[in-house]
């Protein structure tokens, strides 16, 4: 009868990436929301994925003036979980996820020695 009752899991999970793009730095950071984003890369489909991505790698300057924030994302207490779920959870030949694993690669001799980016890096 109404039109605006979510129908499926699928639709739900569509509707939560969407509203969780627009805060993926808050949500990486939160102790509780990083799950949610990592649930999003887990349960969705690639397009969904891409929304929390592109969260971590548009407009971003990490604190050494490097391109991109997935980095940074890598050196945060929680924002090392959700890199580490793309990277399991996501094909690597996507371009935009390429352009995470260079960055991530490019930073990688600051990311071994840090306390949570090493989780990333292995």
């Amino acid at each position: 009868q109404h039109e605006d009752i979510i129908q499926s899991q699928d639709e739900v999970n569509k509707v939560l990436a969407r509203i969780m793009s627009s805060c993926v730095q808050s949500a990486w950071e939160s102790r509780h929301a990083n799950f949610v984003l990592t649930q999003i890369i887990k349960h969705c489909d690639e397009n969904e994925a891409k929304l929390i991505a592109n969260g971590i790698i548009a407009n971003g300057i990490d604190t050494n003036g490097i391109k991109g924030r997935a980095a940074q994302c890598a050196r945060q207490q929680y924002g090392c979980r959700v890199i580490c779920m793309l990277i399991q959870e996501v094909t690597h030949e996507l371009d935009w996820m390429v352009e995470i694993i260079k960055e991530l690669l490019d930073r990688g001799h600051d990311l071994i020695m840090h306390r949570f980016g090493h989780h990333v890096i292995k």
